[in-house]
């Protein structure tokens, strides 16, 4: 967007914004092309009103467009923006779009880690294989049929059989 079609538009029904903008003379139509609200807002001190802080906002904030147009007859006025409210339009901009990058990218992973919202995994006792395991293990849950000598659960007296070994 060109900064030279930057302005500042005061509508009738009291909204300032900021956009860029174009006019058709013959159709009396406005294009507004990234048009944001401008809100001052009264810092308030100790004594009364310190300063104004200014906020810029989406015009219409739940729309995919980002292009508008209005008709003169709702316009009062058309001005030039100081240069550092430009600043702070591109700037406002620049964050929206982040934002919306950031939305489409939580969507994604979202999507990706499925629908109950965790992570899904290789754990084999969530697919289901855990039968399989205790069968391919034997009944001792080592895959010799052994109980093992180190397990916690064996207790004092529980003998444990040895595979034969060759003489050496």
């Amino acid at each position: 967007m060109n900064r030279a079609s930057i302005r500042i538009l005061r509508l009738k029904n009291g909204d300032t914004i900021i956009s860029g903008f174009s006019y058709n003379q013959m159709t009396g139509e406005i294009t507004l092309e990234r048009p944001f609200q401008i809100a001052s807002v009264p810092v308030m001190g100790k004594t009364g009103v310190k300063s104004m802080s200014l906020f810029l906002r989406d015009w219409i904030e739940y729309s995919k467009d980002h292009v508008f147009t209005i008709t003169d007859d709702v316009v009062m006025l058309i001005c030039n923006p100081e240069d550092e409210l430009i600043l702070d339009y591109q700037e406002a901009m620049e964050h929206t779009d982040l934002i919306k990058v950031q939305q489409d990218f939580d969507t994604i992973a979202q999507n990706l880690i499925g629908e109950n919202g965790e992570e899904e995994d290789d754990n084999p006792q969530d697919m289901g294989y855990n039968e399989e395991l205790k069968e391919m293990n034997g009944p001792n849950g080592s895959p010799d049929g052994f109980l093992d000598p180190d397990d916690d659960e064996m207790e004092d007296g529980d003998e444990y059989d040895q595979p034969d070994r060759p003489d050496d």
